[in-house]
C-alpha cells in the first residue's frame, strides 16, 4: 500500500473509491488509444483509493498511465485531483457519511477502468518536500 502526495502521483485500477468536497465533471474525452472516458476534476481536499486492482495479465497497451501505482489499497491525496474512467454515463457523487472533519464531503465509486492523478498537492507537503528554510521567518519578527 503506497500513499501518493506529490504532484503527478497517480493510480490506475478497475474500480476506485474517490472522496472530495467538490466534483466537477469536465465531460467526455477521447484518448489517443481511441477509448472514450468521462473526466472529472475534484477540488478541495481529495482522496482516491484502489478498490479493485488491475489483473496480473492486463495488457500494457490498454493502460492509461504506465507509471501509475496499481496495487490494491494504493491511494493518492491532494488539494485537487483529476480522474477519468471508461464509459459514457457520469456517476453522481453521494454525500459521505458524517465523520469528524468531513465538512460536506462527497464520494463515489467507479466500476470500470479508472485513472486518477494529483493536479495540485497540499501546500504543507509540497513545502516539506522542497525543504524550505523557514528559520528567517521566525527571527525577522523579533526585536533586536
Amino acid at each position: 500500500m503506497v500513499d501518493g502526495y506529490i504532484l503527478g502521483s497517480s493510480i490506475e485500477c478497475l474500480s476506485a473509491h474517490i472522496i472530495s468536497r467538490k466534483f466537477d465533471i469536465k465531460g467526455l474525452l477521447k484518448l489517443p488509444t481511441g477509448k472514450v472516458v468521462i473526466s472529472y476534476n475534484c477540488t478541495r481536499d481529495s482522496y482516491a483509493e484502489i478498490v479493485k486492482a488491475l489483473p496480473k495479465g492486463f495488457d500494457e497497451k490498454d493502460r492509461f498511465d504506465k507509471t501509475a501505482k496499481t496495487a490494491l489499497g494504493d491511494s493518492i491525496n491532494g488539494k485537487s485531483i483529476n480522474f477519468y474512467f471508461l464509459g459514457f454515463k457520469p456517476i453522481t457523487p453521494k454525500k459521505a457519511p458524517k465523520v469528524s472533519h468531513t465538512h460536506n464531503s462527497q464520494e463515489l465509486t467507479t466500476n470500470s477502468q479508472t485513472c486518477a492523478d494529483i493536479s495540485l498537492p497540499f501546500q504543507h507537503i509540497a513545502n516539506a518536500m522542497t525543504k524550505k528554510d523557514n528559520s528567517k521567518k521566525i527571527t525577522e519578527g523579533k526585536k533586536q
